[in-house]
């Protein structure tokens, strides 16, 4: 008689939530979560629902759903066993984004805009761009990460600028910083 273990499964949580392993992941929407079977002999493996799954046949998929989202995953083992188990991947809408805090844009396709990682989940925002002095510069409803470090069409100079970066949807997320223009010499 041969006993094979039961499989486990196991995903990352997003960094916000401490990005190491866990039996019960959490994610912020936008992020996802690298998911793993573990456990010995498995031969072959089908997760359901297959949304936001990067590939529902494989033991180690990549979860990246827009809700919070409970995997049933069918395990079957070497000797023809077949398993069921489970595994929730839960999703913070939290308002979880990265600006970045420097533009160079001198058109060679890396940092020519004022990007946010992942600013495509909240569309509805408002950017406003503040000079030293606390003037405003500009305010951008509606963010689509397009902004060159220029005001009216001309080139912003050299140096530290403010952001503001809000969200209707929720007063709380509130995002202040810095980003830094260096224009082409």
């Amino acid at each position: 008689i041969t006993v094979s273990e039961k499989p486990t499964v196991i995903g990352t949580n997003s960094p916000q939530y401490y990005g190491s392993p866990s039996g019960t992941p959490v994610i912020s929407k936008g992020f996802s979560s690298s998911l793993q079977i573990q456990g010995s002999g498995v031969a072959s493996v089908r997760w359901s629902p297959t949304t936001g799954l990067s590939n529902p046949n494989i033991i180690n998929p990549v979860a990246n759903p827009k809700v919070t989202t409970t995997y049933t995953i069918t395990i079957t083992n070497t000797f023809g066993s077949v398993t069921t188990i489970q595994v929730t991947v839960e999703v913070k809408d939290d308002y979880w984004v990265e600006p970045q805090n420097i533009i160079t844009p001198n058109g060679d396709g890396i940092n020519d805009f004022f990007t946010v990682k992942n600013l495509v989940e909240y569309p509805s925002n408002e950017l406003t761009i503040y000079n030293r002095e606390g003037k405003i510069l500009t305010r951008i409803s509606n963010y689509n990460e397009r902004w060159d470090g220029k005001i009216n069409g001309r080139p912003l100079a050299t140096g530290t600028y403010y952001y503001v970066l809000r969200f209707p949807g929720n007063q709380k997320a509130v995002y202040k910083g810095f980003v830094t223009i260096v224009n082409p010499q």
